[in-house]
């Protein structure tokens, strides 16, 4: 069987880094990956799980509320893709935004600043399932 790989349709609802708090937060299921028709950059479709931002509403449409169960693209930056590399389709992860950071001065765009993130994923936690031998 072929895989077939295919571009993110539209923009989605997005929020722009620089509208990000250092500390904020989501927690949701990676549902896609695509690719930016403009740059072919990675693109990351979260559904949302669990929103902890200052200010939790979107760049576009502008001004609307984030909400839990709805969809959010998350566009490139080299730390998120760096980080997102070899998540599967399917998996939770906690994204938190952690502000910028210059590169540093062995990097190619040394000087310039970078946004910052960390990924986490979450497994099933299966200790507190309860057995037909507890019953």
């Amino acid at each position: 069987m072929a895989r077939v790989r295919r571009k993110i349709g539209g923009a989605g609802q997005f929020k722009k880094y620089a509208s990000w708090n250092e500390g904020d937060f989501i927690v949701g299921k990676l549902v896609e990956v695509g690719e930016d028709a403009t740059y072919g950059k990675p693109t990351y479709k979260i559904q949302l799980e669990e929103i902890e931002m200052a200010n939790a509403t979107y760049d576009y449409p502008e001004g609307k509320a984030m909400e839990v169960g709805q969809e959010i693209t998350l566009n490139s930056s080299g730390s998120l893709d760096h980080k997102m590399n070899g998540i599967a389709v399917g998996t939770v992860l906690e994204i938190v935004y952690n502000g910028t950071e210059a590169l540093p001065s062995n990097h190619k765009f040394s000087g310039k600043s970078c946004h910052q993130f960390e990924v986490a994923t979450f497994e099933d936690d299966d200790s507190d399932v309860v057995g037909s031998d507890d019953l």
